[in-house]
Order: C-alpha cells, then structure tokens, then sequence
C-alpha cells in the first residue's frame, strides 16, 4: 500500500504539472522529459586510449551469470534472453560488422561452452583470436529479481544488475564497459527517474522492461566504428 499510495500522489502531482506546462507555448522541439536521467543508475568506462584499436568487426559471446547472483525469477536463461535483447539492439543501431549468432555458437559449440563470465573473459578472447575478429562484447548479470505485485501497486519492486564489456582481441584491452544497478524506487523519492518510469509505461516495471530500457541506453552510448 505504501507503493501504492506514493505513486498515486505523484501521478496526480504530474498531470497537474503537466497540463499547466501544455498551456504554454514552447519556442523549441526538445522533449524536456527525456532529459531527466539517474546517472547512477548508469555508469559508462571509455579507455582514453580506444581511438588507437581499429575494431571493425565485432562479435557479441552469451552473457554469463555472475557467481552467487542474486536470481529472484522463474525464467530460465535470463542470461542468454539479455544477450539477445544486446545483440539486436546492436545490430540494428551500431555501425559495426557483427558476426551472426549462428557464427558464435557454432565457435563456442565445439568447445562446449554455454556463456561467459569474468572469469572465463581471458579463455573467450582466445578462442576469438585469428578469426578476423577485431572485438568481442561480453556481460555478467549480478541480479535479475522480479517485482512483486501488479502494475500500479508492488509490494517488491524490479531489481536489475549486469556488466557488459568491450575487449580488443588482439590485445585483451577492456575498451569500454557499462555498469547497470537499479532498483526502482517509487518517484516521489527520486524525481530524476521520470524518464525511465514513463518510457516504462507509467508503471511500476517489470525486471524485463527495466532491462530493455537500460539496454537501449546503452546502445546509445556504446562506441561508433571509425574505419
């Protein structure tokens, strides 16, 4: 109920705010709401030096499950779901050369490999080497924990952790990685969240809404091929 209530307020606060700001002429196009953004819940590591590796072709491995993960959800290979929801994202946004799922698993099958953590980063980039890859992405989820409850009242909310990579095969150098760590919170704690919770739907999410959201921003922030 304490979710519930919270929520409720602030959503008749907000169309108050918003039908007043409607009223008034705007002299410009940008969207204001869209520029509301957690940075915490989003970290980005760009290595000063990424100019200096030419990665054209990329590959992107399965996602690994981070040992002791906190997995509080019925759904089997959630791991595998995210590396999905990464690779096409990334193909339909990115300028790279991606190799195909098919191609990846084909390379991973023959050594019976299901994905990829840190602790196996090293061996992945091995298998990668002298196949004209310049690149490989690779993700650990930490935790993925359902909400419980309905869209409009929780009594847990969603909870959502992962780390994904970008590594030069030739030199195993991380060129890039981002760091996602969120627990929704009702709006009435943290304001700056109003751009995920409407591109969300209004709505307390879904662990699986709060994953796309947070993959589509960091497709956006992922780096653009130069050569």
């Amino acid at each position: 109920m304490k979710y519930l209530t919270q929520t409720l307020i602030f959503l008749i606060t907000l169309s108050i705010v918003c039908g007043c700001g409607q009223s008034q002429k705007r002299s410009d196009t940008t969207n204001p709401i869209q520029s509301f953004h957690n940075p915490s819940d989003l970290i980005i590591n760009v290595n000063p030096e990424i100019e200096k590796f030419k990665i054209k072709k990329l590959a992107v491995l399965p996602f690994g499950i981070k040992r002791f993960a906190n997995l509080d959800t019925t759904e089997r290979g959630i791991n595998h779901k995210i590396t999905d929801m990464f690779f096409n994202q990334l193909s339909i946004n990115s300028n790279f050369d991606l190799v195909s799922k098919e191609g990846i698993n084909s390379i991973i099958n023959s050594y019976k490999i299901d994905s990829f953590t840190k602790e196996n980063f090293s061996n992945a980039i091995s298998l990668l080497k002298n196949r004209e890859i310049d690149g490989v992405v690779m993700g650990e989820i930490s935790r993925y924990s359902e909400r419980r409850g309905a869209a409009i009242s929780v009594s847990k909310p969603a909870s959502v952790a992962f780390d994904i990579y970008l590594f030069s095969i030739e030199s195993g150098t991380i060129l890039w990685s981002a760091s996602f760590n969120k627990t929704q919170r009702p709006l009435s704690e943290n304001v700056l969240e109003m751009g995920s919770f409407l591109k969300g739907g209004g709505t307390w999410q879904t662990s699986e809404q709060m994953t796309r959201l947070a993959i589509e921003e960091i497709i956006r922030r992922f780096p653009k091929r130069r050569y």
